[in-house]
């Protein structure tokens, strides 16, 4: 049984997770000056310290540089590193690069055994497992119906965030200190069936279907992490498939 504790991110890393989404979505190019701090704490409702605290985090993982008297700059490693990477995790990067708003939808978060899916997490049978649902919303219409099966043997408490704020990934970054990838992905077009409720379409409309395995990285140890399914939508914004290869 899962606990019912709710673990609250520090607000800078709330904030600082917000603009990297923004950076990788293109709504801040590369060489652009970033708002001043105080329209950026007026923007995320904190005070100045935070917003400093959040660009002093990027300034160390090289996602922005200062020069003195002109601002804060987005770094063009990291904007050429997105290109490279792509979007194959960036679910809401997705969403916001077609200039949509984005929301995340939590439909169902428990522990329970793994089942005969833990074999490809090198898992137990009965081994916990933390089931997850959500749904992307662009502009209040659902995009992606998501279903993720995740390795809590390692990450236990990982259910206890909210990831309404923050995306599985950068929490698996800036709070376990590890690298995500993903391995044997497969997409298809399929029909919506049981997909078609969370995104407001019929059983017979077509969707894209994505599976695959991630690993995260730590010490040098690849870790089997996470099994997910996501069923998504092409009538709303264009997707492009090979940004899931």
């Amino acid at each position: 049984m899962s606990s019912k504790v709710h673990v609250e991110l520090p607000k800078y890393i709330t904030v600082m997770t917000s603009l990297i989404e923004r950076i990788n979505s293109g709504e801040f190019d590369s060489d652009m000056v970033l708002p001043p701090e105080n329209d950026l704490a007026k923007e995320y409702g904190v005070s100045r310290i935070t917003i400093r605290k959040a660009l002093e985090e990027m300034k160390v993982q090289d996602y922005i540089f200062r020069k003195q008297g002109k601002g804060t700059f987005i770094s063009r490693a990291r904007e050429d590193e997105k290109f490279s990477k792509k979007a194959k995790l960036g679910l809401g990067e997705i969403i916001r690069s077609a200039g949509k708003t984005l929301d995340r939808i939590q439909l169902a978060k428990h522990v329970r055994p793994v089942g005969e899916v833990g074999t490809k997490l090198k898992m137990d049978s009965n081994d916990p497992s933390l089931f997850y649902q959500r749904i992307y919303t662009a502009d209040g219409v659902p995009v992606f119906f998501v279903e993720s099966i995740i390795n809590h043997t390692k990450f236990p408490g990982i259910e206890n965030y909210d990831y309404n704020y923050i995306s599985l990934s950068v929490l698996i970054s800036q709070v376990f200190g590890a690298t995500l990838y993903c391995k044997d992905s497969e997409i298809h077009s399929i029909k919506a069936e049981r997909a078609a409720e969370y995104l407001k379409l019929s059983p017979d409309d077509p969707v894209l279907y994505l599976t695959y395995t991630s690993f995260l990285k730590s010490d040098n140890t690849m870790i089997p992490f996470e099994i997910i399914e996501i069923f998504a939508r092409t009538d709303t914004i264009t997707i492009d498939p090979e940004q899931f290869r």
